[in-house]
C-alpha cells in the first residue's frame, strides 16, 4: 500500500461516485473502471484513481483552494439534485412514474472491454446514438414510421424533444431555483420551448375555444394558464433563451412554483383520465410523435413552397419561420386528424375527448420546460446508463 493512503478507507460504488462528482459539478474525464482508470474534476474537485495490486481501484478526493467560484447567476455547474436528474446524466430519459411510464436509455452502453467506448463519454455522435434511440422508442410501441425516421436522422430534433418534454416529471425543485441538468439528447432547446410555440399554440386555442362546442373546464383552465405566464411573466413569456446566453436571473423562482402548480394539476387531469376513461397517457404521447412527424414533414415543404404562416400577425420580431409553421400545423385539422387516427387505433373514438387530451398534452409539455436548460453536451457529457447504480466497488481516501 503506498504510505499516502490513509487507512481506514470508504467504500463506495461506481455508480455511487459518479452521481457524487456529478451533483459536486464535476466533469468525467476519463471513466474506465475495469482498468482502473477514473477521474473527475470541476468547481475545484477532482477524483483521481490509483490500482492497487490484490486490493482493488483506490479513488483519491482532492480540493483545490485557490479555486475562485463563478457568480451564482452564471455557475452552470449547479445542477437539480433528484434522481430523476441524475438519471439525465447517465444518458437515461426518465418517465414519470405517476403516469406509468418507464425510463428511457439513448447513450450506447459498453464497448468490448466493459468499458464505456470514447467516444460515447465525450463527443458521441448522433450515428451511434441513433439505433439505440429507435431501439427504445421501439419498446414503448411508437410507430414503425417514427422509428424509421428517427434511425435515418430525419425529423429526429422535434420528435425527440416532444418525448422528453412529455415523459419527464417535473425536474425543479420547489423553493429552489436550480434549473440545470444534463442533456443526453444533445437538443439544447426543446420544440415547445421556443417563444414560437408558445405564442401560435396560445393564439390557436383561443381560436378552438371560440367555437363553443369545443370549450371544456380543462382547455379554459389550460388558456387561463398561457394566458397568466403571459400576463405575470411577460418577458420569459415571449422570449427565446440562447444557452449561450444564459442566465439564472431568466427563471424567477415564482415562475418555477407556477409552472410546477400547473404542470401537477395538468397531470392530475391524465391520472383521472385513465382513470375515469381507460385512456393511457403513453398512448397520448406516441399518437403525438407520429402528428409531429407528419407535421415536421409538411412544415418543410410549406416553408420551401412559400405556403406557410410567418406573416408576423402571432410571432414578431427575429424569428423561425419553420418553428412558427410547425405549430401552426401541430394544431391543423389534418394534423390533429393523424393524431385522432391513432388513438382510434388503440380503441379511442370519442374525437371531442381526444382533441381536448392533445390540447392538454401540449401545454403540459411547454409549462415542463419553461424554466429549465440542459447543459453544453460537449462540455459537459452524460455517461452510459450501464453505469447508472453500478455496484462496482471502489475504494475513497
Amino acid at each position: 500500500m503506498p504510505p499516502e493512503i490513509v487507512r481506514p478507507l470508504a467504500t463506495t460504488t461506481i455508480g455511487t461516485l459518479v452521481v457524487l462528482a456529478h451533483r459536486m459539478g464535476m466533469v468525467w474525464r476519463d471513466l474506465r473502471p475495469s482498468r482502473g482508470l477514473l477521474r473527475a474534476e470541476g468547481n475545484g474537485h477532482t477524483f483521481t484513481s490509483t490500482v492497487i495490486r490484490g486490493f482493488g481501484t483506490l479513488v483519491q478526493y482532492t480540493y483545490d483552494d485557490s479555486y475562485s467560484p463563478p457568480s451564482p447567476e452564471k455557475n452552470e455547474r449547479e445542477r437539480i439534485p433528484t434522481e430523476e436528474a441524475d438519471k439525465l446524466a447517465f444518458g437515461i430519459i426518465p418517465g414519470d412514474q405517476a403516469l406509468h411510464l418507464p425510463d428511457l436509455h439513448v447513450i450506447p452502453s459498453f464497448d468490448k472491454s466493459g468499458d464505456i467506448a470514447e467516444e460515447h463519454t465525450h463527443h458521441s455522435s448522433e450515428a451511434s446514438r441513433l439505433p439505440m434511440i429507435a431501439s427504445s422508442l421501439r419498446s414503448i410501441g411508437a410507430s414503425e414510421a417514427v422509428i424509421a425516421a428517427v434511425a435515418a436522422d430525419k425529423h429526429w430534433s422535434p420528435i425527440l424533444s416532444n418525448l422528453r418534454v412529455m415523459f419527464c416529471p417535473f425536474l425543479p425543485l420547489r423553493g429552489s431555483t436550480i434549473s440545470t441538468v444534463f442533456n443526453p439528447l444533445r437538443i439544447y432547446v426543446e420544440n415547445l420551448a421556443h417563444r414560437e410555440a408558445r405564442l401560435v399554440l396560445r393564439a390557436r386555442l383561443e381560436q378552438h375555444l371560440a367555437h363553443k362546442e369545443n370549450q371544456s373546464p380543462a382547455l379554459n383552465a389550460a388558456l387561463d394558464y398561457m394566458n397568466t405566464y403571459a400576463s405575470r411573466w411577460h418577458w420569459c413569456y415571449v422570449n427565446s433563451f440562447n444557452p449561450k446566453s444564459y442566465s439564472k436571473g431568466l427563471f424567477p423562482l415564482d415562475l418555477i412554483e407556477f409552472l410546477h402548480d400547473a404542470w401537477d394539476e395538468i397531470r392530475s387531469y391524465f391520472m383521472a383520465l385513465e382513470s375515469n376513461e381507460g385512456i393511457h397517457y403513453l398512448d397520448l404521447v406516441l399518437a403525438h410523435l407520429d402528428l409531429v412527424l407528419v407535421a415536421s414533414e409538411n412544415a418543410q415543404q410549406n416553408i420551401s413552397n412559400g405556403r406557410h404562416r410567418d406573416d408576423g400577425s402571432i410571432v414578431g420580431g427575429p424569428r423561425s419561420g419553420t418553428l412558427v409553421e410547425l405549430n401552426h400545423l401541430y394544431a391543423d385539422d389534418e394534423q390533429q386528424s393523424v393524431f385522432f387516427n391513432a388513438m382510434e387505433k388503440r380503441g379511442v373514438k370519442n374525437k371531442q375527448l381526444v382533441v381536448e387530451a392533445w390540447w392538454m398534452l401540449v401545454t403540459k409539455g411547454m409549462f415542463f420546460c419553461g424554466a429549465l436548460w440542459y447543459l453544453p453536451t460537449n462540455e459537459f457529457p452524460a455517461v452510459a446508463s450501464a453505469f447508472y447504480k453500478s455496484q462496482t466497488p471502489v475504494y475513497i481516501t
